[in-house]
């Protein structure tokens, strides 16, 4: 093991703090993770696209051809709808982009499948910690010392926030942000979590109903777009909608398989599942909705939340949610608020660091988030490994070198794709929109501004034989 970073502790176990947990002990590490939820459920989260740079940080962390191929559900084509429900075009842009950059997917992947496949080997060894909520954190020249709420008190040479957008780790991170709190705060350390929000908290931006339908491919839906597999739909003619089939379940094709689906494979059991979310605002003619509307919702009370929005919103009688709503049961209905929150210029302090959603929050309009996180992972490990005994905290300015400027403008980009998307316009606005977004769709140019990103991964773009192991 190096010199810098024997032990570490990772606060967080979504993806970002799983995959560094994951990079670190490949590069002999003693990693923990600590994690809030008192246990991992496998149904619950939502779904996300995994494109191909996140795939080759996977690649790098030991995850091999066969484990992506059963987690990734490959997507061809996009189907955009705009103004009045009409389409504006149906691309294969992503079928470009699969043929770029195979065999790295491109593709659809439930959340709770990928954090299962990252969890496997930390959790193997004992090294995964449920119900554990961060209390205090502080740091000297020998190491963090970090404190739960159970009591519970560890030791490491090493500290790394993956706690998301609301990071009780980044509390203690920056500095300047702490005396702006003027809260308890000591230069390397937090005494107790925050009583107070500070002036840049984390603040509703969107908010998104997100459902699952089991047996999206047994569906007799009428909109040409749901459950076609190998197909996302879109529609942004009243906030923004998207919907994917993931692969079949039971016998017919199998999972990740991209098919034409006729009624023979439906009737040999082939069922799919529909995944859908509308992001929207909670504004309608300048007034907000209540404070019912901040909170996370569940089941019926999701249910009523949605048939709500639709009616204040004025959704009209086709629009795709109206049926994907009517057919997802209660169960597999979730809505909660999308944090938003500044880009953070500080990154680390002392022997503390932050990873993911904590440092470089991404709203989800560039399908980025949880790629971004799997290359904020690969690139800490790899730093840290090239540390000497006395470098860790040089080993922390290269992580937040090599990952601010990219991350960043990664941000804004998602900041201004989302401003366009969920935009309610109509008459001449909408159509120029509609205009603009179907030239881009159809130009190839949607295409290049995905590969634009991908480009900029800082692992190779490849698939080297040694990492089927």
């Amino acid at each position: 093991p190096m010199g810098a970073a024997r032990r570490a502790v990772v606060v967080g176990g979504g993806v970002g703090g799983l995959a560094a947990a994951r990079a670190l002990m490949r590069k002999g590490v003693d990693v923990h993770v600590y994690e809030q939820a008192h246990f991992f459920s496998p149904t619950a989260g939502a779904g996300q696209l995994l494109q191909p740079n996140g795939a080759a940080c996977l690649r790098a962390l030991g995850i091999g051809a066969p484990a992506l191929a059963s987690l990734v559900h490959p997507l061809q084509e996009v189907s955009l709808y705009g103004h009045e429900g009409r389409e504006l075009v149906r691309s294969d842009a992503f079928a470009a982009i699969q043929a770029k950059y195979a065999p790295l997917p491109f593709g659809g992947i439930v959340r709770a499948e990928l954090i299962e496949l990252l969890m496997e080997p930390v959790a193997a060894e004992g090294r995964v910690h449920h119900g554990k909520v961060l209390s205090a954190a502080s740091q000297g020249p020998r190491g963090v010392e970090v404190v739960f709420e159970d009591g519970e008190t560890v030791q490491a040479d090493l500290l790394v926030g993956a706690d998301g957008v609301h990071s009780k780790v980044a509390d203690v991170v920056d500095v300047e942000y702490n005396r702006a709190v003027r809260s308890g705060f000591t230069k390397h350390g937090m005494r107790r979590a925050l009583p107070h929000a500070p002036a840049d908290a984390a603040r509703e931006a969107d908010h998104t109903f997100y459902g699952v339908i089991d047996d999206g491919l047994a569906q007799p839906f009428t909109h040409p777009g749901l459950g076609v597999p190998g197909l996302l739909l879109e529609d942004v003619s009243q906030d923004e909608f998207i919907s994917y089939c993931m692969g079949g379940v039971g016998a017919g094709p199998g999972a990740g398989a991209v098919v034409e689906v006729g009624e023979e494979a439906r009737a040999a059991g082939w069922r799919g599942t529909l995944m859908w979310a509308l992001t929207y605002r909670p504004l309608v003619k300048g007034r907000r909705y209540g404070e019912e509307w901040t909170e996370r919702a569940e089941g019926d009370s999701a249910h009523e939340l949605l048939a709500a929005h639709m009616d204040r919103a004025g959704y009209r009688a086709d629009h795709p949610v109206r049926e994907a709503a009517a057919r997802t049961p209660a169960a597999r209905l979730q809505h909660f608020p999308i944090a938003q929150r500044d880009f953070r210029d500080v990154w680390h302090c002392g022997r503390i660091c932050l990873l993911g959603d904590a440092c470089h929050p991404t709203l989800p309009y560039v399908a980025q988030g949880a790629n971004m996180a799997l290359e904020d992972a690969v690139v800490l490990a790899e730093a840290v490994a090239g540390a000497g005994p006395e470098g860790l905290e040089m080993a922390l300015d290269e992580y937040t070198r090599r990952r601010q400027a990219r991350t960043r403008a990664v941000v804004l980009r998602a900041r201004a794709n989302g401003a366009v998307l969920r935009a309610r316009t109509s008459g001449v606005l909408a159509r120029a929109r509609d205009s603009m977004l179907g030239m881009l769709a159809s130009s190839g140019m949607m295409a290049k501004a995905f590969e634009d990103v991908i480009d900029g991964c800082p692992v190779p773009l490849s698939w080297p034989a040694e990492a089927e192991g």
